[in-house]
């Protein structure tokens, strides 16, 4: 991989990373549903980044256009499982029910 590519996904790679650190130590689902949600935003702008970039050869493309894609879908994992905790959640507070915490 080529200087400027690598640098441009140690942009990104670095504050994903620090999403997924900081998703590990959250201590509520809300936080970790709106961490995760930053966290696919920022793997979306890599893709974008990478998609668009002019000039790039095509085995960096693949390359970067992976490690971007291996960040995205982790991040959508995450989204989905929180986000869907995080609304149950909720709507056990809202509704007044007890939801087993396993």
């Amino acid at each position: 991989m080529v200087e400027p590519v690598s640098i441009a996904c140690q942009m990104f790679i670095i504050p994903a990373s620090v999403l997924f650190i900081a998703l590990a130590v959250a201590s509520t689902e809300a936080l970790r549903a709106l961490l995760s949600l930053m966290a696919l935003g920022v793997s979306i702008l890599w893709i974008v980044r990478v998609w668009t970039w002019k000039g790039i050869s095509t085995g960096d493309l693949y390359t970067a256009l992976a490690l971007a894609l291996i960040f995205f879908v982790a991040a959508l994992l995450t989204v989905f499982a929180h986000g869907n905790a995080w609304w149950r959640e909720r709507d056990a507070l809202l509704t007044g029910s007890r939801t087993s915490k396993l």
